[in-house]
């Protein structure tokens, strides 16, 4: 006999509270909102605990955190209201349910757990006796998978070691051959400048304005931002380069025939080099300026931490050539990170899916 009713009915709603970094001080435990974990304090407020998002909610809304932690107001938690249902039972009921939760979000710019449709959210269960074994048997399944994804973490940590090594190595065999130069001697730097916000909009009115790293990915910027008022402006094939900020040393390559940048951000034109080459070489800078900016009286980085670094002076007709050698191995290096992460998506697929026929009460 399985009973009905809804989240109102069932359980208690327990939001987080509100915390901010600058205002705390510590290290031991983590916080967590809706999503991954944020900063650590010396404080907490949940143990073990299945954490449900309310702002800014991805897909993956629902997770379990193990050990002690402090849950922010961007999140909440549920406790069963009688002694019929069981916190363990609960939190792997609300798991498999991640993907109704997600879609009684709302909002397009950010997406919000509606609370009133999540308090009309219905949920089954069986008696005490049946949550325990079926919980046991999750726990047990999950005990497995969670080993081989284990594994699949270490393979993919290998694999930055392998590339952090390979690249190290490449460029440094450059350096003996060729020597090495002043980026300032192949290129020109060139700053951003802000805009106020009175002066740009979403209309897509005017040029593209890249505010800063929030507008990188993996390799072009994507614009959501527009101006009529540019002030200073990267082309086609620069190599943007952040200089404020937590992104600090972050680069991506403009796709683009010309686009406003802000002052987090300088644009790096290449004369005495294959711009795609630049970027590869930079982007193997990214702790090494890290370290620079957070170094500073004021966290960042100069137009002279940029002029100043080292770059192997290969001349820019044999760029083409060891390009291709980079460009081969980043082919083979993508294709086996792509290959642990559908690795992970099926190892979670997995979860989803013993979660869904248990907690329904079909027989795996």
């Amino acid at each position: 006999m399985w009973t009905c009713g809804t989240i109102d009915d069932l359980c208690n709603i327990e939001y987080g509270t509100r915390v901010v970094k600058k205002n705390e001080k510590g290290t031991e435990y983590p916080v967590y909102g809706g999503g991954g974990e944020s900063f650590r304090i010396d404080r907490f407020n949940r143990v073990d605990r299945l954490v449900i998002s309310r702002f800014g909610m991805s897909l993956k809304c629902t997770r379990y955190i193990s050990g002690k932690f402090f849950l922010n107001d961007s999140g909440l938690t549920l406790s069963p209201k009688n002694k019929n249902l069981s916190q363990q039972y609960l939190d792997k009921l609300i798991l498999s349910l991640n993907n109704n939760i997600f879609y009684l979000g709302s909002g397009s710019a950010q997406k919000n757990l509606r609370m009133d449709k999540f308090r009309l959210l219905k949920i089954f269960y069986p008696s005490l006796p049946e949550q325990k074994s079926i919980v046991k048997k999750l726990d047990d399944a999950f005990f497995e998978i969670n080993q081989l994804n284990n594994s699949n973490k270490e393979a993919l940590q290998q694999k930055l070691t392998l590339e952090e090594n390979f690249y190290k190595d490449f460029f440094k065999s450059l350096e003996d051959q060729y020597g090495t130069m002043k980026l300032e001697e192949g290129i020109k730097l060139i700053s951003g400048q802000h805009i106020m916000s009175k002066d740009y909009n979403s209309n897509r009115d005017g040029i593209g304005y890249l505010t800063g790293p929030a507008d990188f990915r993996s390799v072009s910027p994507v614009v959501s931002k527009f101006t009529l008022k540019p002030k200073k402006t990267a082309l086609k094939n620069d190599i943007l380069i952040t200089l404020k900020g937590s992104g600090i040393g972050k680069v991506n390559i403009m796709d683009q025939n010309e686009l406003a940048i802000s002052r987090q951000l300088a644009a790096i034109r290449a004369i005495k080099f294959v711009p795609s080459y630049l970027l590869i070489f930079l982007k193997t800078k990214f702790d090494y300026f890290q370290k620079l900016g957070n170094g500073a009286a004021i966290p960042g980085l100069s137009r002279v931490d940029v002029q100043k670094l080292e770059v192997p002076k290969v001349p820019i007709a044999k760029q083409h050539k060891v390009l291709e050698k980079l460009q081969k191995f980043q082919i083979l290096i993508s294709r086996y990170e792509t290959l642990h992460n559908l690795k992970f998506k099926e190892l979670n697929s997995l979860k989803l899916s013993i979660l869904s026929k248990e907690l329904k009460g079909e027989v795996i």
